[in-house]
């Protein structure tokens, strides 16, 4: 696989937690209703993890 794969699912997965914790937040298109508070809770999670694991690949690419 090719490494760039790898930085861009890290990059997604930020993007996802960006995503549900706009000021909007996430809506249900079919329902209308809106992002509750593990919403948010889910979307600093992704945002945590994707960082983490952005940089753990970085870090290990420059150690390789």
């Amino acid at each position: 696989m090719p490494k760039w794969v790898g930085v861009l699912a890290w990059a997604w997965l930020i993007l996802i937690g960006a995503l549900l914790i706009t000021p909007l937040g996430p809506v249900c298109i079919a329902c209308g209703v809106p992002a509750t508070q593990l919403d948010y809770i889910l979307g600093g999670i992704s945002i945590v993890l994707g960082i983490g694991g952005l940089a753990t690949q970085m870090g290990a690419a420059r150690t390789a």
